[in-house]
């Protein structure tokens, strides 16, 4: 569920900086320090029309002493128009605690320019609210973001409820979490059950379920499928600009679907005159 909307903002954030092109910039840092553990990591590539164009990488981890927790997303895209490209990344690390308290947050976009930072730290006694502190440039902004009054949950909380639902065989569930890449707004998330499918990976079919996701953020749905161990294997959304597409890869595939062509983006952009 997290998949969609940070993909969606990741090509948002492309198709708005097409209009001036950036030189490129080095990749970004390393997910977590070495101490922390992974305990689930996947790489998925990104395809617009069935093209490659980007990648994503989830990955959580667990601290030392077991008391937090982290799920770090990556996400790479690449797209062309009129000769020109761009390169959009989005990276998000969120921290909690094992019971599912927020932390603290850092939100990094890179697309040529200086590098976009908004660091998060939510007030231990006042779920509602979180300090932000935004830099670019060399310019340090800090202020206060209003968060949902009612509990929401945590990247992991959220991840766990929706997991739990899904193995109980529900038919369709909702859930209130907040989204890093919309600067922490509410977002309500609907799943709805439907049919079972089949997925294709390293010469062999596995059984999916397909659901169908809205989330109150974003104007479109995304149908997901998920495998029976609940491995988030493919997910497809229909964008004004084609349908982009996140399916389980391996690291080095993922990665180099930002190495061949870009994708031209003009003739679906182009608005033609009455």
């Amino acid at each position: 569920m997290r998949v969609a909307s940070m993909l969606i903002a990741s090509v948002l954030s492309a198709m708005a900086a097409l209009a001036s092109p950036p030189a490129p910039t080095k990749g970004a840092a390393p997910a977590a320090k070495p101490e922390w553990a992974s305990e689930r990591s996947h790489w998925y590539q990104l395809r617009l029309d069935d093209k490659p164009c980007g990648w994503m990488h989830a990955e959580d981890f667990r601290s030392p002493d077991g008391a937090e927790r982290r799920t770090v997303n990556e996400s790479s895209v690449r797209f062309g128009r009129s000769g020109a490209e761009i390169e959009v990344s989005v990276k998000v690390v969120f921290d909690e605690t094992a019971q599912g308290r927020p932390l603290r947050c850092e939100v990094t976009q890179r697309s040529g320019r200086d590098p976009i930072r908004q660091s998060y730290r939510f007030d231990a006694a006042d779920r509602s609210k979180a300090t932000v502190v935004s830099t670019q440039g060399g310019r340090t902004v800090e202020s206060t973001v209003e968060l949902p009054k009612h509990e929401w949950l945590t990247p992991l909380a959220a991840q766990a409820f929706a997991e739990a639902r899904r193995r109980a065989g529900a038919a369709e569930f909702t859930l209130l979490t907040v989204d890093p890449s919309s600067s922490m707004k509410a977002a309500e998330v609907t799943a709805v059950r439907g049919d079972a499918s089949k997925f294709a990976i390293d010469g062999r079919e596995i059984p999916t379920v397909r659901w169908t996701v809205s989330n109150s953020l974003l104007r479109v749905s995304s149908v997901e499928e998920w495998s029976e161990d609940d491995v988030l294997v493919r997910s497809v959304s229909t964008l004004p600009i084609g349908r982009l597409e996140s399916v389980l890869s391996d690291r080095a595939t993922a990665l180099g679907s930002t190495k061949g062509p870009a994708v031209e983006l003009m003739v679906k952009t182009v608005v033609k005159p009455d």
